[in-house]
């Protein structure tokens, strides 16, 4: 709601909405991920993010991650939102996005 109120009163500001899920769906060639707080799934989202660069991933999330108050599953998925905002692949709805009642773009990148 807050970014909602933010946006409305400066309609001329670029903000993308992200999915992390997402994000992981494309990395992963479309196929479905295990849950996220599986280990199975756990290992798969460090494995697509170590590809795309991530190197310090198990160290950050081992390590510089705890006392922080932040999740593991968080923490995977802010690195899985800087892919987006990097190099955004597509988004949805495809083509035109529709409008929310305030005439502000609804879609979601990943």
């Amino acid at each position: 709601m807050e970014v909602d109120a933010f946006l409305r009163a400066r309609p001329l500001i670029d903000v993308c909405e992200v999915h992390p899920e997402l994000v992981f769906l494309q990395l992963n060639g479309s196929k479905p991920l295990p849950p996220k707080k599986s280990e199975v799934g756990d290992a798969l989202r460090r494995r697509l993010l170590k590809r795309q660069g991530f190197r310090a991933i198990d160290r950050w999330l081992d390590k510089e991650r705890i006392g922080t108050g932040a999740k593991r599953d968080d923490v995977l998925d802010a690195c899985a939102v800087a892919i987006a905002a990097r190099e955004p692949k597509g988004s949805l709805p495809e083509g035109e996005p529709l409008l929310d009642k305030y005439k502000l773009p609804m879609r979601i990148w990943f």
